[in-house]
């Protein structure tokens, strides 16, 4: 599940870290939450793009107090939000090869970069 919240305001700074304060309450304590990121548009709005497991963890955190005093705090900088929770319909994705480039080089097996003159190893005894 994908949350967009958006968030119009006149004062984007004020809003994202009143934002931040909430999404980091959530990062700690909510279970299904994924990961967020919070983002400012060029006409200043504030915008949270965050994953969530289920739409049932997702609501649950409107049960808890102090998620719901900081969300209150971060309305408070805003002219008005309003979020939706979306599923993912379909993915693109540029293509891992080109058309008309190398494909890409293998990473090492080892867990090591390759070097390209490796110092002799010691004879085992």
């Amino acid at each position: 599940m994908l949350l967009i919240n958006v968030a119009t305001t006149g004062a984007a700074e004020e809003t994202v870290d009143a934002l931040a304060l909430a999404v980091r309450h959530v990062a700690a304590t909510a279970p299904g939450f994924r990961g967020s990121r919070l983002l400012t548009s060029v006409e200043g709005d504030a915008v949270n793009l965050a994953a969530w497991s289920s739409e049932k963890e997702f609501a649950a955190i409107f049960d808890d107090p102090e998620f719901t005093r900081l969300y209150g705090e971060f309305a408070k900088t805003t002219e008005g939000a309003k979020f939706r929770l979306y599923r993912t319909s379909r993915v693109f994705s540029p293509p891992l090869n080109p058309p008309g480039q190398p494909p890409p080089r293998p990473p090492p097996t080892t867990g090591e970069a390759p070097c390209p003159n490796p110092p002799p190893r010691p004879p085992t005894t």
